[in-house]
């Protein structure tokens, strides 16, 4: 899980998902790289949301610092619901970003998109323009 920007002193959203897609397009490429036993390729899912956080100390044996909040679930589900090799976003994060973002990325809208404890939403994925989306064969 990466968390951006925590100590904002000024409103700059635009500028850190772009640096945060980015990142994710990097892990998307760079995880190719990595040779597997099965020289199966490994692939990644990953989920973007935006919002309010909780961050503190858990545990008192071995204490971690957690990051919790109804924009980390969100986030979480949006990854478990990815495409492989795909960056699936929320609506937020959307709206926030589709004006100066890269052409070598294509962006495409899911309708009905089921997330647990949340419902169906609308969601928006990011996918490098020379990848090519695997179809589900589940059932």
């Amino acid at each position: 899980m990466v968390v951006g920007d925590i100590y904002r002193n000024e409103p700059n959203h635009k500028i850190v998902i772009k640096e945060i897609i980015s990142l994710g397009l990097e892990f998307i490429h760079e995880i190719k790289s990595i040779s597997t036993p099965d020289n199966v390729p490994l692939c990644i899912r990953i989920g973007i949301n935006m919002g309010s956080v909780n961050i503190g100390i858990l545990g008192n044996e071995i204490p971690r610092l957690c990051v919790v909040g109804n924009t980390v679930n969100v986030a979480a589900r949006l990854q478990s619901t990815a495409e492989e090799d795909t960056i699936q976003m929320s609506r937020h994060v959307y709206e926030q970003m589709k004006e100066g973002m890269v052409s070598d990325i294509v962006i495409f809208r899911k309708e009905n998109v089921f997330l647990k404890n949340i419902g169906s939403v609308t969601t928006y994925n990011i996918r490098q323009r020379d990848c090519q989306i695997k179809q589900s064969t589940k059932t």
